[in-house]
């Protein structure tokens, strides 16, 4: 395991420790995986070469390569579609002042779809102090996000029900534009202009930067032994790759006739700027700013003929890297993240 998936994996675990844990879930039916864009397969990025991702680089959680904000504290009756082991697969709310029911009775959570359709997510208790946690984690990875809509609450009997059958108590949702907004982030990019293999504007933007900084740890690795040439290949990748096909910093840097772009051809800034021109007030200046500083260093790490300097300068890069991850990019992902979420209200 490499320094910068210890270093998102350390901040997962310090996150799931500081998370309250549900009640059991009892469920009752498992949702069936939606199909989602493989990223596994070579495709076609602008630029006219194939990209595939870093070996492994598919299977890894979402939450490594999410900042931690992916998974943060529920707000007060709100519910909130977040990322546990793929993008969007987990669901929670957090209720407060909910009343203690009767003996035989409880409270069961359902997530709800455009059609009506309806899926639980077990009955819960609410604490002594009026408190309903619900948390729930699709086992099979799928993006809730991309099929379900609205969430309720209904009283049952204690064992719970197939289907809703008394009364709502809670409920919430997304309205038409809203949740457009939030899949185009999460679940798949509909609109203009269009990415590879139509990626959500806020995964593409994650996946993307994770794929950057592999090339620098290839980098580092290149300089270990003293390959300078593998040095500025991969320094041209991490530009290449942040910048998109369609950026001016887009180019041949090592001289050998052609752009290498081992990336989608998108770009991580050009992600990051459709994504905040999806969400009011976000400021995606800050970021920007730090992955040109980011590109800046690796055209400085191109012209070293030092391989044990451009391994120093390469470890600075990493980290600097790392910070961007847990600082600007962190920041801009939770505006993103607050468009997965929605109020919810006691019932009339």
């Amino acid at each position: 395991m490499n320094r910068i998936q210890i270093f998102f994996l350390l901040a997962l675990l310090g996150l799931s420790a500081c998370q309250a844990v549900a009640s059991p879930v009892v469920s009752t039916s498992t949702p069936s995986a939606v199909p989602m864009p493989s990223h596994t397969a070579p495709a076609q990025s602008s630029s006219g070469s194939t990209y595939s991702y870093p070996s492994g680089y598919a299977n890894q959680p979402a939450a490594t390569l999410a900042p931690a904000a992916v998974n943060s504290t529920p707000l007060t009756n709100q519910g909130s579609f977040e990322s546990q082991f793929a993008f969007a697969d987990r669901f929670v709310a957090h209720l407060v002042q909910v009343p203690l029911l009767p003996a035989g009775q409880s409270y069961q959570a359902w997530l709800i779809g455009e059609d009506g359709s309806t899926f639980s997510l077990g009955t819960f208790a609410p604490t002594a102090e009026g408190i309903l946690a619900v948390e729930w984690t699709s086992r099979t990875g799928e993006n809730l996000l991309a099929r379900y809509a609205r969430f309720q609450i209904t009283v049952e009997t204690a064992e719970g029900s197939a289907r809703p059958t008394g009364k709502v108590v809670f409920a919430g949702g997304f309205n038409a534009d809203r949740l457009a907004l939030a899949r185009r982030l999460w679940v798949v990019n509909s609109g203009d202009p269009a990415t590879p293999l139509n990626t959500a504007l806020m995964t593409g933007l994650l996946m993307q930067y994770q794929v950057a900084v592999q090339h620098i740890q290839n980098a580092e690795n290149a300089a270990a032994i003293g390959a300078l040439p593998e040095v500025a290949l991969h320094m041209e990748h991490v530009i290449n790759i942040l910048e998109g096909s369609a950026g001016k910093r887009f180019k041949d840097y090592t001289g050998d006739g052609a752009a290498q772009n081992p990336g989608d051809g998108f770009g991580v800034k050009e992600y990051a700027r459709q994504a905040a021109a999806q969400i009011s007030g976000a400021d995606v200046e800050q970021f920007e700013a730090a992955v040109s500083d980011l590109q800046d260093q690796c055209e400085q790490i191109l012209a070293l003929k030092d391989a044990k300097e451009a391994k120093t300068q390469l470890t600075n890069l990493l980290a600097d890297a790392e910070n961007l991850q847990a600082g600007a990019l962190a920041e801009f992902y939770a505006q993103a993240l607050a468009t997965a979420r929605f109020e919810i209200a006691p019932a009339p």
